[in-house]
Order: C-alpha cells, then structure tokens, then sequence
C-alpha cells in the first residue's frame, strides 16, 4: 500500500529541517533504503529514486545513513495531514496509513498523537469484524440472557479473500477499552436496536483465553422476541465487534490488532471476515487494474479515482487490437480472446459501480 507499515525504531527529540536530511539520502538505492526514511510513497513512481516518496520524518546523517524517528518531523507531518502548510498532496484514502505510521513513532516516544481531523479519520478509521461463533438464550428470571464471543484471540483469519491479507486478535486488545469505554450491544450493528449496555448493567463483557465473552440482558421489546426466536432456530449464526485500531503489528501479510478502541458488540446473520468494506478501503487505497476488479469481485465500494481508471482501460482496450499486454508470445487467437475478457470484465466492474454496487 502507498502509506508504508508502521514500524518502531529509535526517536530523537533534537531540532528537525527535512530538506538538508532529504538531501543526504543516497541516490539510486533500493526500496527498502528509502523505506526507512518515509511514510509514504507513490506506487507509479521510480522505487529506486526519493522522488517518488513524502513525508520524510528519519534523521540522515552525511553518510547517508538513515537514524532515528525525529518526534518533531511527525507531529509536523501530521500538521501537513490536517492541512497545514496547504495540505498533502497524496491520496485522500492514503492518509490514515500514513497518519498512523507517524503516530507509532510518537506512541514509541511517549508523546501524545495529534488527532487526524475532519473527514480523513472518520471512515477508514471505523472498522468491524464478525465471527461466526453460536450465541445461546437462557432464562434469568423474568428476562431473557444472551452470550456467546465477540471475537477470538489468536485466530488468523483472511480479511480479503484472494488478497492475501490476514488478521488477527492479541490477547490483550481489549484491556484498556473495556476499563474505559461504555460499550453498547446492537442486533446487526444498527444503533435502533439496542440490546443491552455497560453503564446501564445490561452488558457484561470480559476477556479470557479464548476471546471476548459477552452476556447481555435482552429488553423487552418486540425485535428482542424476533432476535431470541432467530437464534434459537440457527439464524443468527455470529457475533462482531466495531472498533477503532490504536495500535497495530505485521508479521509478513497477517496484520496483528493488538489494542483497539471498542465502540459495540453485534449479533450478525452474515459473520463472514470481515463484514464491512469500510476496513478494505483503508488498507488497500490504491490499486493497480487488475486489484480494483477484485476489489469489484469483493463487492468493495470504488473510488471516483478508481472508477475513472477502470473508465480509461476500458476505452483503451476498446481500439486495442494487438492483444492483451505481456502477451506478445501468445498465439493470436489467445491473446485476442485474453483481450476481450479482460475488457468485459471492466464493463461488468463499471456496470456494478454505477448501480453502487462496488
């Protein structure tokens, strides 16, 4: 993805001026140099060239090589995210993975994180995640109970089937939410069907070697009644949670939840992994051609951007006679059947996207 993975390294507190650090970076490195110095980069640029990365927030010394996080450079970065300085010029769907790349080194040093304001943290930020985990009814007293896991530790899960990219939960996510936040229990994550709530000792939740347990005391209202009828027939099958990620790991492609701010607890009839494709379009903003039709195939929600490059390769393999690209070698009859499959699939993305399907 253009922002790059957060990762933890040493942090300076000293004086910060970005462009003399830039200026001693090596030229024509790998990746993985330039990597280390950046928050961000652009996926259609040159890899081996520092022009094609932002926010550098690394301190360089003039032997080019790339020291410590500079706490300054970051809680500047995140001034340019929210604005300042006329803004950045990157990505809308770029800039929570970049706002939290920054925000480690911070967390690392012990310094409060700026918030990322307005419109660029309320969407992406949100996320959900359900199980498909069997719920039980039982009687207590003149109310009836329900309980069952809101989430599993320690089972990895594909977030995007086809995509290689895997989640999971850390034991202690939840520690520090649940001493503080007044978490709600919804039926399908709608907030007009409240089943129970910590601050008014209808909602119980608590942790242990499996996951986060919850119990909640069901109202009496009439969708409670319809609710304890689905779960005991099987049709409601999973439970979820919707949360806000405070910190984060990567092993490889499983990316790890190790603290999260808990907002609700939910009763599903889909626990598919995940439920929502809120989360997707944070971890993968931008994509090249062939990622947007899987992202299509997923059923996730494009961008103006994204419908608009699929618009183009659309038009392009319209006059394209010559054969799917990188198939010269192909006999002409596959390369032209390639090519004409290709563009049907585009149409079909299209189509969907203009119905708001993807």
């Amino acid at each position: 993805m253009p922002a790059i993975r957060p990762h933890s390294t040493e942090t300076s507190g000293g004086p910060w001026d970005g462009p003399p650090n830039e200026a001693r970076l090596r030229l024509d490195q790998e990746p993985e140099y330039y990597r280390q110095a950046y928050a961000w980069y652009d996926p259609e640029g040159n890899a081996r060239a520092k022009a094609a990365y932002r926010f550098i927030h690394h301190e360089v010394d003039n032997e080019g090589t790339i020291g410590p996080a500079n706490i300054r450079a970051c809680v500047s970065a995140i001034g340019v995210l929210n604005g300042a300085r006329g803004g950045a010029n990157i990505p809308d769907a770029d800039r929570v993975g970049v706002w939290r790349h920054l925000a480690r080194h911070l967390e690392d040093a012990g310094v409060e994180v700026p918030a990322l304001r307005g419109r660029l943290l309320s969407a992406p930020s949100y996320e959900r995640r359900a199980w498909p985990i069997s719920c039980e009814v039982r009687q207590d007293g003149n109310s009836q109970r329900l309980s069952g896991y809101a989430a599993v530790f320690g089972v990895t899960a594909e977030v995007a089937p086809g995509l290689g990219l895997y989640e999971k939960v850390a034991p202690g996510a939840f520690r520090k939410t649940l001493q503080e936040r007044d978490v709600v229990a919804l039926w399908n994550h709608d907030s007009q069907l409240v089943l129970g709530r910590i601050s008014a000792g209808t909602l119980e939740l608590s942790t242990d070697e499996r996951g986060l347990k919850f119990s909640v005391v069901l109202p009496h209202t009439s969708y409670a009644s319809d609710l304890v009828e689905l779960v005991r027939r099987g049709d409601i099958s999973g439970a979820s949670f919707g949360f806000r990620t405070i910190r984060d790991s990567w092993d490889g492609d499983v990316r790890q939840l190790d603290e999260v701010d808990l907002y609700e607890i939910s009763v599903v009839a889909f626990p598919a992994y995940p439920q929502t494709t809120v989360a997707l379009r944070a971890l993968f903003p931008r994509k090249s051609e062939r990622e947007l039709l899987e992202l299509a195939a997923l059923g996730v929600p494009l961008s103006r951007d994204g419908i608009s490059r699929l618009r183009h390769a659309v038009e392009l393999l319209a006059g394209d006679d010559s054969g799917a690209p990188g198939t010269s070698d192909a006999p002409p009859a596959t390369a032209t059947q390639r090519l004409a499959l290709r563009r049907r699939r585009l149409e079909l993305a299209l189509q969907c996207a203009g119905k708001g399907g993807v």
